[in-house]
């Protein structure tokens, strides 16, 4: 916006300019979207609409992802990329795994913060998933490509592992996203060692015995370990 005025008064202070006439429409600021998964998009419509638990609603999760061909996932992702710049979306955050969401990133008019999601419970999973994302972050770096590596949460991420990701980021100067408190079942899980999260690690076998219960919340813990500062969402 350069100026204001009446239509007359600003038609008369800028003569020759071209005129773009929207019709019946609203000019307004462009949206932005600080937290999505857009290598979800499949899932829509596929999962149940009122888990009793946050962990049922995990199970259906990646039960429901494994399911879904590749193509048919790299489809929807397409179209959602396109979906949000046709609404009015200028800038996001999003959160993934995928190198396909990268180049669909690479390749659109969006604005975007790309956050590499590491997780892991088990403590060499959890360095393995970190040293892949890495060498993907510093590789689509160099294409100019806005890319952050982040923790998925206290409760699914190695403690070490979960410092030193932050770390990276930090040092590079990137923001981080991290899930917190997003289930009752977390809390307790922080605070006891039991619950329906345990039973789910135990269950898929990503349980670590190491694993020394944190005895707070989830955000005292990120507290005690230096993790929060203006950088965090």
């Amino acid at each position: 916006i350069v100026d204001l005025g009446t239509w007359k008064s600003i038609r008369k202070s800028y003569p020759g300019t071209q005129i773009s006439d929207h019709g019946d429409s609203i000019v307004f600021p462009g949206l932005v979207n600080c937290h999505t998964h857009l290598d979800n998009s499949a899932l829509k419509d596929k999962l149940p609409h009122k888990p009793q638990q946050m962990t049922d609603w995990l199970r259906g999760h990646i039960t429901t992802r494994q399911e879904i061909p590749d193509e048919e996932k790299n489809r929807a992702l397409e179209e959602q990329w396109q979906e949000l710049w046709k609404l009015g979306t200028l800038a996001l955050g999003d959160i993934t795994y995928a190198r396909h969401s990268l180049k669909m990133a690479e390749s659109s008019p969006i604005i975007s913060w790309n956050f590499l999601e590491v997780i892991g419970f088990n403590r060499e999973r959890a360095e393995e998933n970190l040293a892949n994302f890495v060498e993907l972050a510093q590789t689509s770096s160099e294409t100019g490509l806005r890319v952050a590596l982040t923790p998925h949460a206290v409760h699914t991420l190695h403690k070490d592992v979960l410092v030193e990701t932050c770390w990276f980021s930090n040092s590079m100067g990137n923001p981080l996203s991290i899930h917190i408190c997003e289930s009752e079942e977390e809390i307790e899980f922080m605070q006891t060692g039991r619950g329906p999260f345990r039973d789910l690690m135990q269950e898929w076998g990503f349980w670590d015995d190491s694993f020394e219960v944190p005895k707070c919340s989830p955000v005292e813990f990120l507290h005690q370990h230096g993790v929060l500062s203006p950088r965090v969402m």
